[in-house]
């Protein structure tokens, strides 16, 4: 396999600030999520790996203007993602990062847990799987290795 071509974008300077890991543990976290999925994909659990991905950061009123824009749904969510047309396609991801963090707080997780998860969650999605036990099954084994990635990361979330 490859290696991930990943793009990070962010327009608001305080979302970095705001993330529970550095730049740095944050694409090691995405390169570690996409190469446990390109061994999914090699088990057949999974359809294919996108060869390249961009993970937006967003404030809320921004995802909210792309989910209404691309789902016609209201208000803001929490990750959207967006696949390519085939697996040599960029895949794109946006991530909600306020929400991230409201969500955090909801579901009494630490925040770098639910970045894994959301994360974990978003990327399958791009690589051809929907809600289901499959899914379910797919994301517990991303969560395991993405958790490892951000456990030995030494940012602490005060």
């Amino acid at each position: 396999m490859m290696n991930l071509k990943l793009e990070l974008v962010c327009e608001e300077a305080l979302l970095w600030a705001a993330l529970p890991v550095d730049r740095g543990t944050l694409r090691a976290l995405m390169e570690c999520l996409w190469r446990r999925a390109g061994k999914l994909h090699e088990e057949g659990r999974i359809d294919g790996v996108p060869c390249a991905v961009t993970l937006a950061l967003l404030t809320d009123g921004q995802i909210a203007a792309v989910n209404s824009a691309a789902l016609g749904v209201p208000g803001p969510t929490n990750i959207l993602s967006f696949p390519g047309t085939d697996y040599e396609d960029e895949a794109e991801l946006a991530l909600a990062v306020e929400t991230l963090l409201r969500e955090s707080v909801l579901y009494g997780q630490e925040p770098a847990d639910h970045l894994v998860r959301l994360l974990a969650h978003g990327l399958l999605h791009v690589c051809g799987l929907d809600h289901g036990e499959r899914m379910e099954a797919c994301q517990t084994v991303l969560e395991e290795t993405g958790r490892a990635v951000v456990s030995s990361s030494d940012r602490t979330w005060a």
